[in-house]
């Protein structure tokens, strides 16, 4: 049995039909694009201290790509982390309260046998009130400690460059040692090629049976051999009223990275899927 054959009876498991009697599309001009494409940025000058990947690399999302030099914002990120671990100016502050609240405990029994004057009595309720305030200045300063740890933090991450997608590396534009600034804001290209997207234009006399949610069946141009099912994702609404075509887009899974970007293509729609 041929692949083809294969194919179309993989497209009858999956979508409870055969697709004999497919509409062919040959007219539609036909391209096999990346799904995303990105040009990634920094927000931040300084001077590129790795380059960790190169074009034509698979990387994922999250993966480090590129590390410019931090040891400033590092020294930062200690400074502030040991600001927030000092705990000697809160255990002064509680210390203090925890004493002026006993000490008026023994002037208020001292108070009420007449020992001591009303005065003396007023003198330690305002110890007591000072050191409360001194525990909630202590408390905001641990406070704003940990807002400047939180915020050096973010500094500090800024100086790593993280890919946003599942893609491939299509050029690298920095190199190790190199200033990024204003002059150099793109550093690298990404292209995201599972799934792909296939893009058509198709003369408009196709444009009843072709909806969202059908099926293509897509065959790649050169060096790409075989057909892929492909589901219709985008029908543009509006028609091209000087060339007669409109716009669809099909997404097209590519999970082993088989299929390049950039082909032309041919497509023939399900017609079970109508």
């Amino acid at each position: 049995m041929t692949r083809f054959g294969v194919f179309l009876i993989v497209m009858s498991t999956l979508f409870g039909s055969d697709v004999v009697g497919a509409i062919d599309l040959h007219d539609a001009d036909c391209v096999i694009e990346p799904h995303v494409t990105v040009d990634l940025s920094t927000a931040v000058d300084g001077i590129v201290e790795e380059a960790l990947v190169d074009r034509g690399d698979v990387v994922r999302a999250g993966q480090v790509l590129v590390k410019l030099e931090s040891g400033v914002e590092k020294s930062a990120v200690a400074q502030a982390r040991l600001r927030v671990n000092q705990t000697s100016e809160m255990d002064l502050a509680q210390g203090r309260l925890i004493f002026a609240r006993k000490k008026l405990e023994r002037t208020m029994q001292l108070f009420q046998d007449n020992v001591i004057s009303e005065f003396a009595k007023d003198e330690v309720e305002l110890e007591v009130e000072v050191a409360e305030l001194e525990v909630r200045q202590a408390t905001e300063l641990r406070e704003r400690a940990e807002l400047d740890l939180q915020r050096a933090l973010e500094i500090l991450k800024l100086r790593t460059i993280v890919s946003p997608i599942d893609g491939v590396v299509v050029e690298r534009l920095v190199a190790k040692g190199e200033a990024i600034g204003e002059q150099q804001t793109v550093l690298l290209k990404l292209a995201q090629i599972d799934p792909l997207n296939v893009e058509l234009i198709v003369p408009v006399e196709d444009f009843g049976p072709i909806h969202v949610g059908a099926v293509l069946t897509v065959r790649p141009g050169f060096p790409v051999d075989g057909s892929f099912a492909a589901k219709i994702d985008i029908v543009d609404p509006i028609i091209d009223a000087s060339s007669g075509t409109f716009g669809v887009r099909a997404i097209l899974p590519n999970p082993g990275l088989e299929i390049p970007a950039g082909l032309s293509c041919t497509a023939s729609l399900d017609p079970a899927t109508n």
